[in-house]
């Protein structure tokens, strides 16, 4: 940690009551130029020899959720601040989401013959499943 006092102790702390996700990251150590350091240009990373993909990874979340962020430097310490907005309206879709899959998934079982809910599971529920879950 190229700012923190060399002990490498990062302090995170995540609470949310009814509303949004906020999280804390603290590690003592002198102040850090966040605006300087967020607005590098992300095209030297890639054709830099010694290419850190880590680097280049957190620069480019730093840079798509730079106005949840919030940074300050006090009593020898580093502390961002980001704020993950909650919005019940997604909740609502992934709920209606999976009634509707169950639903579905008991019509099929009732209306088509059983070689047919084989078929469309051995060729497209499984490989799904083995693409998004498994990682197969």
């Amino acid at each position: 940690m190229k700012y923190s006092s060399g002990e490498g102790k990062l302090e995170v702390s995540v609470y949310s009551f009814f509303g949004p996700i906020n999280a804390f990251f603290s590690a003592k150590g002198p102040e850090y130029d966040f605006e300087t350091e967020q607005d590098a240009d992300l095209t030297a990373f890639w054709d830099d020899d010694d290419f850190d993909c880590g680097n280049a990874i957190r620069q480019l979340i730093l840079k798509s959720s730079r106005k949840n962020l919030k940074y300050q430097h006090g009593y020898g310490r580093n502390i961002v601040h980001l704020t993950v907005e909650y919005h019940p309206k997604s909740l609502y879709l992934t709920l209606g989401a999976l009634i509707a899959a169950v639903l579905f998934g008991v019509i099929m079982s009732a209306v088509l013959p059983g070689k047919w809910n084989t078929m469309l599971d051995l060729n497209l529920l499984t490989p799904v499943k083995n693409l998004y879950i498994t990682g197969r």
